[in-house]
């Protein structure tokens, strides 16, 4: 078990919330791209990141 002092605690929860936001923003990027043009005209990139969001979401990863 490893002891962080708070400065340590802070910065990992902020960059863990940075982190968040950003896969959240680009999840909120895609499903409005699919609204706009849909499904078929996302990359491969972009339909591989809805699947693993999915996944996490469902608890599988």
């Amino acid at each position: 078990m490893r002891v962080m002092n708070v400065r340590e605690a802070n910065h990992a929860d902020h960059e863990y919330n940075s982190r968040k936001r950003e896969e959240s923003e680009e999840i909120d990027r895609i499903l409005d791209k699919i609204r706009r043009n849909g499904y078929q005209n996302l990359t491969e990139q972009e339909k591989a990141t809805l699947f693993n969001a999915s996944k996490k979401m469902r608890g599988e990863e």
